[in-house]
């Protein structure tokens, strides 16, 4: 039974000192939400008896069906600390790199972070993931070290052996906090001759169990506890300080002559936590007789149920001792009262981070704008206070599961007078009766024509409303209160200057009326009349003016909030198209509400005309598809098979010829530069294709935003790259675009004499006609019509001796750009996974034979300290990955789970037009030869995909090879 009621919540989100906002996050499948669901038991909203087996946080069927978390959902709970109700909003994460962009949603949300690690696994690559995401959003995290009992029931280890193992883990988890903290110093650091590191202080950074920013548990079996609470037990008994002890319960510590020594480890002594510790937990899992664990219980002081008592199997009774001696939820609450600060103590710097953005920093914000940080620090909630809020996603959810569309119950004079409504009824019915009259039944009744056509003009996804996933940073917000949503290119200074001129506020403000506000339970909503500062809700009614994140404030002076970090980035697309034409409408419609409802897919449109999903991976979009069928469009959808993106690029032509011998003169500048006349033959132009620096192309794909706003912010990176690979000192200064969309990693260079065109002052003479030209030939080049990559192109010359055409021009510019570009030696770019697995040594031969079919590559193999699993790290052409996590589960019987996160774009180092024209060539080239096949079948798959011809002959290169090899 719920022991917290609306009411009891309601008074302590007044009190921004006894709140706490937390998000779990963690890798996939190290218990998070089996973690939450012992700390929901806790209030009493779920069973004890159900924690840890209900999931109870994973509200959608298909999360529950596959086991993992898709979506990020909170929850508000109650815990006594010391005396004083405390309120613990917390948030599950999921751990599932397909739904990373749900972490980010939760932690701009929160101030402290639970971060859980399977200490079997240890820290993984999703974990790395998770600290990180954590600190850019200056987080205070805490550890739970998750699933200790594996190392009892699954490693059999000796409790020696686990502290060990425990330790080697914990150094591992500081070890990213500590890589982090030093490329943190070091960027701040203005001084050349020292890092910074020696001035920075660490000594709140790492986790450590003395400090008590650390708790082990098994979520599972519903215990978990820190040192403290060891300390509180044998401090009595071994006559010392509960505090002393609590400090060297965890450490090179042992017991001698009744005080506390080091080095045990030097002495050969059982460390403290070993002796005190591990070795009683370790007896508690390894009894077996019934009357034994009865007999610990009454020296615990723990009374086990009627129930678990005479239960057969003794891990019951062990389960059941564990869970009421050291109790998961308060150890764990507990830590977090402690350890994670309140929203009234928000640091300096994270105010500082919210309000700052890639558009503008905190110092060149008007003084109206910055004097809102001291309303965020002192998280006032006076009616006197500006509301400043924040929505990180939006939250779709069913109408009739909204609390005002929920059958309120009746009171007794409503049921009096529904039973008199009834016997009238009921009298009027047997009047007609005896009168011989017929009674027509609703169902019988003719339809009404008006509602069919009510029901034929409803839209899927009508019975959906949008709830906003929110923080409220300062102020009170109240049901019918304005507000102003505040758009990414927000400029507070020109805001504040309309608004005392009276003039409109312009496209990048819109008022909005807050009608609902809810407490999120979870599964549940509660409704309120007002929420205060430093708590989570969420508000209803936004969908219209919010997409996916937006800022709301009551005053303009206030800065759009930094956008969310994503640290996945969508790779997979789609095409879908209804099944039957007609359903058009319900299909556009159900995308926008997908669009709307997931943080991080892409819903476009190409220019093809097909509708495009772009998602992360292909659970992230079985999820997209299952949503858009059921919930969003309701319709039979057609889905394409999974569409991949690649890169044409060029390479620097060969210095050396097959037999190494040096190759003369093809470097030179203008070697293969192209020559073209417009088709009037009135104008000449003269192209030169060059392939950038590696370091440059990534540069500025790594800088699209930015470009497409604003391309001076990176102007001063670029100097520095050319510089690094010795290009002329004037090449930024020459260059005259970027593409293709003007924001692409491919550069317009201008090297005609006499011409002043570039993009840093005007386009000059035809400018328009060149840039567009670069634009076309750039986002579809000659290969199989896929962008181009890496390139720059050198205009060299160009005359004019009539009048120009500006359409002329600008085709002979794109049969330019992609005539230099067949002159040079070509090649496909693959965009690249990196895969990371998790193995023992008995199936890495066949994980190894899935990655060869694949065509991946191994980059290492490293064993994990204390354990017999090897962490392998490789790289796989997206192309190549479909189903791949299927097959490499069946192969290893289930013992390997890969992660696939997109990594880079990596050039297929091989000319796709090469073929060998000698049976030798084909005996010792027949790794090129499967290359070259590659890039074929890759190319002609496209091609054919949109229509063009194939007129690339596929040859089975490898075939021919073996065959050749056999005979020999």
């Amino acid at each position: 039974m719920r022991t917290t009621t609306v009411e009891q919540l309601q008074n302590l989100q007044q009190k921004p000192r006894c709140v706490r906002n937390v998000c779990v996050l963690a890798h996939v499948d190290h218990g998070k939400t089996s973690l939450v669901d012992s700390l929901v038991a806790s209030n009493g909203i779920i069973s004890t008896a159900m924690a840890g087996k209900l999931r109870y946080m994973d509200s959608r069927p298909d999360e529950q069906q596959r086991g993992i978390t898709m979506k990020s959902s909170a929850i508000a709970l109650k815990y006594n600390f010391g005396g004083e109700d405390v309120l613990i909003n917390v948030i599950d994460s999921p751990g599932h790199v397909d739904f990373s962009s749900e972490v980010s949603t939760a932690v701009r949300l929160c101030d402290g972070a639970i971060v859980v690690v399977d200490v079997v696994e240890g820290v993984c690559p999703q974990t790395k993931v998770c600290i990180q995401q954590a600190w850019t959003e200056n987080l205070k995290p805490v550890l739970v070290l998750n699933k200790v009992d594996r190392l009892v029931s699954e490693m059999k280890l000796q409790p020696l052996d686990a502290y060990v193992h425990l330790t080697q883990v914990l150094e591992q988890i500081n070890a990213v906090m500590g890589e982090l903290f030093a490329s943190e110093a070091i960027s701040n650091t203005t001084d050349t001759w020292t890092s910074g590191l020696d001035e920075a202080d660490d000594s709140q950074l790492y986790f450590s169990p003395e400090q008590g920013n650390v708790v082990f548990a098994s979520a599972v079996d519903g215990w978990a506890f820190d040192v403290a609470h060891f300390a509180g037990l044998f401090s009595a008994k071994l006559n010392l300080d509960k505090d002393e002890l609590a400090k060297c319960l965890w450490g090179d510590f042992y017991l001698k002559g009744g005080k506390i020594a080091t080095g045990a480890q030097e002495k050969a002594k059982k460390p403290l936590f070993v002796q005190l510790v591990l070795e009683n937990l370790w007896a508690v899992y390894e009894s077996r007789d019934k009357e034994k664990i009865k007999t610990m219980a009454e020296k615990l002081g723990v009374k086990m149920s009627a129930r678990d008592a005479r239960h057969p199997d003794p891990k019951v009774q062990i389960r059941a001792l564990l869970a009421q001696w050291m109790p998961l939820a308060s150890a764990v609450l507990e830590m977090i009262c402690k350890q994670v600060p309140s929203p009234a103590e928000l640091s300096d710097a994270r105010a500082v981070g919210l309000m700052s953005s890639q558009h503008h920093t905190f110092e060149c914000l008007p003084e109206e704008s910055k004097s809102l940080k001291k309303d965020f620090l002192d998280c006032k909630s006076t009616d006197e206070a500006p509301v400043i809020l924040y929505i990180s996603k939006m939250i779709p959810v069913d109408k009739s599961t909204l609390p005002e569309n929920k059958p309120k119950p009746l009171t007794a004079e409503e049921i009096a007078r529904r039973k008199l409504l009834a016997r009238e009824k009921h009298a009027q019915m047997m009047a007609q009766a005896e009168a011989g009259m017929h009674c027509t039944s609703l169902d019988e009744r003719p339809p009404d024509p008006k509602k069919e056509e009510e029901q034929m003009e409803e839209m899927p996804g009508d019975d959906l409303v949008f709830v906003a996933f929110a923080r409220v940073f300062s102020g009170t917000v109240k049901i019918g209160q304005s507000l102003y949503v505040l758009n990414p290119k927000h400029d507070p200074q020109e805001a504040i200057k309309k608004l005392n001129a009276g003039e409109e506020l312009g496209p990048h403000i819109h008022p909005v009326e807050v009608r609902q506000l809810y407490i999120l339970m979870g599964r549940d909503l509660e409704a309120v009349d007002f929420v205060p500062a430093g708590n989570v809700l969420g508000i209803g009614g936004l969908e219209e003016q919010v997409l996916k994140s937006a800022t709301l404030a009551s005053t303009v002076a206030c800065p759009a909030f930094t956008e969310l970090q994503q640290a996945a980035e969508p790779i997979l697309r789609v095409a879908v198209e209804p099944r039957h034409p007609q359903q058009m409408p319900q299909l556009l419609r159900g995308l926008k509400l997908l669009n709307q409802a997931d943080a991080c897919v892409q819903v476009l449109v190409q220019e093809s005309g097909e509708h495009v999903i772009v998602t992360v991976g292909e659970v992230h979009l079985q999820r997209c598809i299952d949503d858009l069928k059921t919930r969003y469009a309701k319709i039979e959808m057609n889905v394409s098979e999974p569409i991949v993106q690649f890169r044409e690029t060029i390479i620097d032509p060969p210095k050396m010829d097959m037999v190494n011998e040096a190759i003369i003169d093809t470097t030179k500048i203008g070697e293969n530069a192209v020559e073209v006349w417009t088709s009037n033959r009135q104008a000449y132009l003269k192209v030169l294709a060059v392939a950038l620096p590696s370091e440059v192309a990534t540069l500025l794909e790594n800088n699209r935003q930015q470009l497409r706003q604003d391309p001076s912010k990176v102007k001063d990176q670029l100097k520095k790259a050319f510089a690094s690979e010795n290009w002329p000192e004037d090449t930024v200064d020459r260059i005259w675009t970027f593409g293709p969309r003007r924001c692409g990693p491919n550069i317009l260079l201008n090297r005609i004499e006499g011409h002043p065109g570039s993009i840093w002052t005007e386009e000059g003479p035809n400018g328009g006609s060149f840039v567009n030209g670069f634009q076309l030939a750039t986002l579809a080049g000659p290969l199989c019509e896929e962008p181009m990559m890496g390139i720059c192109f050198v205009v060299q010359e160009f005359i004019e001796e009539g009048e120009v055409v500006t359409g002329q021009l600008m085709s002979a510019v794109k049969e330019a750009c992609r005539k230099a570009f067949q002159a040079q030696p070509q090649r496909l770019m693959l965009a690249m996974y990196t895969c990371n697995i998790l193995a023992n040594a008995d199936i890495l031969g066949k994980m190894y034979a899935v990655l060869g079919r694949r065509h991946g590559r191994v980059l290492h193999g490293d064993q994990q300290e204390g354990c017999a699993t090897f962490s392998v790290t490789a790289v796989l052409p997206v192309v190549e990955s479909f189903a791949f996590a299927a097959e490499i589960r069946k192969q290893t019987s289930g013992l390997a789970s890969p992660q696939l996160v997109f990594s880079h774009w990596e050039v297929l180092d091989v000319d796709p037009f090469w073929a060998p024209s000698t049976d030798e060539e084909y005996l010792h080239f027949g790794e090129k030869a499967d290359s070259g096949n590659r890039a074929r079948i890759y190319m002609d798959s496209v091609r054919r995909r949109k229509g063009l011809s194939t007129e690339h002959k596929i040859v089975e290169f490898a075939e021919k090879q073996r065959t050749l090899s056999k005979n020999k």
